[in-house]
């Protein structure tokens, strides 16, 4: 009668202890599927959204310009943090979307290209024009000292810069005197 109640209490604790193990898995399985189809579902989304040259939902997409016909989705750089931040430590921009920087009336900025990770086009806004492309700008290597990185200034002052992925400019034809609309 003994052995009936070791073999009992034995496989009660080995139930006990499939329980202990198996809810935590169950619940961590659960909680990764959900996560993963939101991600894919998000993804989805964001997708459908770039292909209408939509705004990113819960991106930092603040505002539609219009570059020589072309609608661009920009993020607004307007303070000196955001401005020094710029798209340092980014992927890469989709299709139709940049940074615009604010600056003051009659500004001369410099640029460079510390931390990129991706080519960009370098566009120089005055009074509502294009005054000054710099295209196909590339990252520097890695590891490259602040001393060595090149600058990029407007040839006059300017009132905003658009930052945009690498080519965008020509593929759109842009060219110094088109119009720019809409900026804030």
């Amino acid at each position: 009668m003994q052995e009936e109640s070791h073999i009992h209490i034995s496989s009660v604790k080995r139930n006990a202890l499939v329980l202990a193990l198996f809810i935590p898995a169950a619940v961590f399985s659960l909680v990764l599927a959900i996560s993963t189809k939101n991600t894919a579902d998000n993804q989805a989304a964001i997708s459908s959204l770039e292909a209408q040259n939509q705004p990113v939902l819960g991106s930092k997409a603040e505002k539609e310009i219009e570059v020589s016909g072309t609608t661009i989705w920009v993020e607004l750089a307007k303070n000196d943090k955001e401005r020094s931040q710029g798209l340092s430590g980014r992927q890469g921009l989709s299709k139709n979307r940049g940074l615009l920087f604010v600056f003051p009336k009659n500004s001369s900025p410099r640029f460079w290209m510390k931390d990129m990770l991706f080519a960009i086009d370098i566009v120089w806004i005055k009074d509502g024009k294009i005054s000054q492309i710099n295209s196909n700008i590339l990252p520097p290597e890695p590891n490259t000292p602040e001393k060595d990185l090149d600058l990029f200034l407007p040839n006059d002052p300017i009132d905003y810069v658009l930052e945009v992925a690498a080519g965008t400019a020509s593929a759109n034809l842009w060219q110094v005197g088109d119009e720019v609309k809409n900026l804030p």
